[in-house]
């Protein structure tokens, strides 16, 4: 069986690649619900009427 030499298990001899991306503001979950719940009241409507 072959050794592996200068690297340890798991790790590659490949270089890691890093991307810098834009971090986004976390949503805001007050704002969401209130939508939903306005759609789900809207689509009730909908379906009551004649």
């Amino acid at each position: 069986m072959r050794k592996r030499r200068g690297t340890r298990i798991g790790e590659s001899r490949e270089h890691h690649l890093v991307v810098d991306s834009d971090r986004r503001d976390p949503p805001d979950l007050r704002r969401l619900s209130r939508a939903v719940i306005a759609l789900a009241k809207e689509s009730k409507e909908v379906e009551e009427s004649p």
